[in-house]
């Protein structure tokens, strides 16, 4: 079975990959991102050195905490933009992988994780 990136995340993909395109400000509010579709939205963060502020409220709330793992990984721990992260309205629970790449990036000024399930064990990591 093949993996089917809509069409609309396929152009904002190419757009953040595009060196003439210059987007500061993504916004997939509510677009209900599956694995397939978060992994194509980091590959192409990971070749975009613009990008200021994304908006992912309520867009991994069908995710397991598991699936962030290629979005903290990469984007949050190194990304040299990267100044605004909404994560709000996710369900997130664990906490861990977050709270590790934030430890080395110098960039982020604000995160906005409201109203998630962060578990209190996680939240103090």
């Amino acid at each position: 079975m093949s993996v089917v990136i809509p069409n609309w995340l396929q152009e904002q993909c190419y757009r953040l990959k595009a060196t003439d395109c210059k987007i500061l400000n993504l916004n997939l509010n509510i677009r209900r991102l599956d694995r397939a579709c978060l992994e194509a939205l980091v590959e192409a963060l990971n070749e975009n050195e613009e990008i200021e502020v994304i908006n992912l409220t309520s867009a991994l709330i069908h995710l397991s905490d598991r699936c962030l793992l290629p979005l903290t990984g990469v984007v949050l721990s190194s990304h040299p933009s990267l100044k605004v992260l909404h994560l709000s309205y996710n369900e997130i629970q664990n906490m861990s992988a977050l709270g590790i790449a934030l430890e080395t990036n110098n960039q982020l000024v604000e995160l906005h994780m409201d109203y998630n399930r962060i578990d209190a064990q996680s939240a103090m990591a």
